[in-house]
């Protein structure tokens, strides 16, 4: 696979977690939504990882603040506060012990207005991608 091969993968199941996320907020399942969402963020900055470094392969984490830290994305205090926020959800499809806080945080509202939010972070890194 070539280096656009690669970009192009995370771009592509970047947008189909985003698709999965939606369809969960439709269902009212809000924790795997906000999962999803913060998956589809993680690969896009796995994307713009791979296109500013000499490997394909980013690193194994999933920590949205430190991925985008490592390329020339700057992101502003509030999106810096939102990647803090998505990262609180990775944790619902990896770890079940968390799951009842996530599920007590992760009402209609909440997630709906997490949703806004991270279309703005979502463009954002669409945007350096080109």
């Amino acid at each position: 696979m070539t280096k656009e091969d690669h970009i192009k993968y995370w771009v592509t199941t970047s947008k189909n977690d985003w698709k999965r996320a939606e369809s969960l907020l439709k269902l009212k399942d809000y924790a795997f939504a906000l999962f999803c969402l913060h998956l589809s963020i993680e690969k896009l900055a796995k994307a713009l990882w791979i296109k500013e470094h000499g490997t394909d392969y980013p690193p194994r984490i999933h920590i949205l603040i430190t991925l985008f830290s490592q390329t020339s994305f700057k992101a502003n205090d509030d999106q810096l506060l939102l990647m803090n926020e998505l990262n609180f959800f990775q944790m619902e499809g990896r770890y079940p012990e968390h799951a009842k806080k996530i599920h007590r945080i992760a009402g209609a509202a909440y997630t709906k207005d997490l949703f806004v939010k991270t279309k703005e972070l979502k463009l954002c890194a669409l945007k350096m991608l080109r």
